[in-house]
């Protein structure tokens, strides 16, 4: 693992003369439900005890470079962009060009993730003008890497005992950084798709979400709020029929986190997927989010503001499945009924898996209903664990 800071002395982007938004409207956009994470999450969480936690959070619409201004000119609070950029080498020129759009339009990025950011031998030449710039690469291959592109007159400080890095796996930096006053926790993952020698891609999933779920436990344990920006490489736009989607979703949420994107990510061959988050422990009711459609890269890029406003933590409530006796002896007989012959026949392990899971969920749910969980309990378990 590479580690590098780069710090640049040269003022601010200057203003380019605005560019036409290209493209067709994005109301065609916005209402297609194949594209909308709420639409699909929605046959997931499908009962009264088990609602579903993302229906209430403001809409995180796709936009693009005519619509962004128009809410986030001139905004007094910070603004948050993620990218994966394949390769920050030959993408830098198409990322300047882009920032100097944005501040055309009077919208300054605080703070830049970027993802994939490629083997970095020259930090020169991925300056950007008015940011510093942080970043790990990997070691014993190409490709991957995460870094931050951070305003210049903002304090920050990396925290490497909150930055786990192994190539391929688990690919991470997180820092501190203030702004107005207020410091926030800012991470940044990657998740390679290449499997590795010897492992399943359930495995390799299972790997990840140990090590994110470490990550998530260990970023609550701080005082300050934090936002982890993520090419996970799993699609959140199939939640209702993959499993590794449903365990992605479950290690975020069991840890007090919520996902803020809920556009495609990723549109390629007429097929679109949402591999592409944020996520925060923050009280997402102050937080404006999205996607915004760019061709730096075949990712577009996303965003969320939080206000710097402190507001009142709620009390929250957690739920556990109703594993009371009456209620497994039902889930065992509708096991019992299931015909598991799409398990049985198949010779792929993700596919046998996949296929037991898609009928062991819906019995799960249909038979053990959530229930609040008695804070006394709550912690019971977390001194007993």
């Amino acid at each position: 693992m590479i580690v590098g800071v780069w710090r640049t002395s040269i003022g601010p982007l200057l203003s380019l003369p605005n560019t036409p938004a290209a493209g067709n409207p994005l109301d065609n956009l916005n209402t297609n439900p194949e594209l909308d994470f709420i639409n699909k999450s929605n046959l997931l969480f499908n009962d009264e005890l088990n609602p579903n936690p993302f229906l209430n959070l403001s809409p995180a619409l796709f936009h693009d470079l005519t619509s962004l201004p128009k809410q986030f000119s001139n905004t007094k609070h910070p603004i948050f962009l993620s990218l994966n950029v394949q390769s920050l080498n030959s993408k830098i020129d198409k990322l300047k060009n882009f920032l100097l759009q944005l501040n055309s339009k009077m919208i300054f990025p605080d703070v830049i993730a970027i993802q994939e950011t490629w083997n970095i031998f020259y930090p020169e030449m991925v300056q950007i003008p008015g940011y510093c710039f942080i970043y790990k690469t990997r070691t014993t291959s190409n490709g991957g890497g995460v870094g931050f592109y951070i305003l210049s007159q903002l304090r920050y400080s990396l925290k490497n005992e909150l930055s786990p890095f192994t190539d391929k796996t688990f690919e991470s930096i997180t820092m501190e950084v203030e702004i107005n006053k207020r410091k926030f926790l800012l991470c940044n993952v990657y998740r390679s798709p290449t499997l590795l020698p010897n492992t399943s891609q359930t495995e390799q999933i299972n790997l990840f979400n140990t090590t994110l779920d470490t990550l998530l436990s260990n970023l609550s344990s701080a005082s300050n709020n934090a936002y982890v920006f993520l090419d996970s490489n799993i699609n959140l736009l199939d939640i209702s029929v993959n499993p590794h989607a449903v365990s992605y979703l479950e290690t975020f949420l069991n840890n007090g986190f919520i996902q803020l994107i809920f556009k495609a990510t990723r549109m390629q061959n007429n097929h679109s997927s949402l591999i592409d988050h944020i996520l925060t422990n923050a009280q997402p009711t102050n937080l404006v989010s999205g996607t915004l459609i760019t061709d730096i890269s075949d990712h577009f890029i996303t965003f969320t503001q939080p206000s710097t406003y402190k507001a009142k933590q709620p009390i929250s409530t957690k739920t556990s499945r109703n594993l009371s006796k009456e209620n497994i002896e039902t889930f065992k007989l509708a096991l019992n009924n299931l015909n598991w012959q799409t398990t049985l026949n198949s010779d792929d392990v993700d596919e046998s898996f996949a296929n037991f899971w898609n009928d062991f969920l819906p019995c799960l749910i249909s038979t053990c209903l959530k229930k609040p969980l008695d804070s006394t309990k709550i912690i019971i378990n977390s001194m007993n664990s």
